[in-house]
């Protein structure tokens, strides 16, 4: 049986204010990127809610042949 300790890993902690203010950029950076994602996700659902509202409706075809149906009928 292996002990846990041995599954540890080593972690790299920057200890210069340099590394600190790079790895704090790369942060708000990665913030950014998530916050697009978030947005371009919520678009995308919002495009595919709508896009099932249409798809439910009749095709221009269908309404043009219902449409010529009933001016003839009258």
């Amino acid at each position: 049986m292996t002990h846990w300790s041995s599954w540890l890993v080593a972690v790299v902690i920057p200890t210069s204010d340099a590394s600190i203010g790079k790895v704090a950029r790369e942060i708000e950076e990665l913030k950014v990127k998530v916050h697009v994602e978030k947005t371009v996700r919520a678009y995308k659902e919002e495009y595919e809610s709508i896009a099932r509202v249409i798809n439910e409706l009749p095709s221009r075809r269908d309404i043009t042949a219902y449409v010529l149906i009933a001016v003839m009928v009258d």
